[in-house]
């Protein structure tokens, strides 16, 4: 469980303005609202480089951050199990 954790970030993005819905199909969007959409990035598949990289190539940036699954998540899924 912990090693499939690792391998995933998430990256929570506040918008300049609004982006198209369409281009939200691209990411594996976890929660957005009109300003802002977190992202959770599976490392495996996609070096962190390179979705952000994405991210600013295809999103209004105005601001970015990096974290890893939050524990409580983890925690979460480990219960419900």
């Amino acid at each position: 469980m912990q090693s499939y954790y690792s391998k995933k970030k998430i990256v929570r993005v506040k918008l300049k303005n609004q982006a198209s819905p369409h281009i939200l199909d691209f990411f594996n969007v976890t929660k957005s609202d009109s300003m802002s959409v977190e992202i959770e990035i599976d490392l495996e598949k996609m070096d962190i480089k390179e979705a952000v990289f994405q991210i600013f190539e295809k999103l209004p940036v105005h601001d970015i951050d990096i974290t890893n699954i939050p524990i409580e998540e983890v925690i979460k899924k480990i219960y419900a199990q």
